[in-house]
């Protein structure tokens, strides 16, 4: 219950530690697994979210160099 609470409260690395623990429990395991699934599916979202952003800042950054250039 602890790794749904983290999760719920997007602490997604705190839920997969807590996702991990429950898997060693042969009664949890499958279910756990599922849910570690769904939270690295969510961390590589968020990190390419942040990459795209960081991204576009860079791109936004260049076109003001280049019109302030002219």
């Amino acid at each position: 219950m602890l790794d749904m609470a983290f999760f719920n409260q997007k602490r997604l690395t705190q839920a997969r530690d807590a996702f991990e623990k429950a898997s060693l429990d042969q009664r949890s395991a499958k279910v756990a697994e599922q849910w570690i699934a769904s939270v690295d599916s969510e961390l590589l979202r968020q990190e390419l979210m942040q990459q795209d952003i960081e991204y576009k800042e860079r791109d936004r950054e260049a076109m003001l160099d280049a019109l302030s250039d002219h």
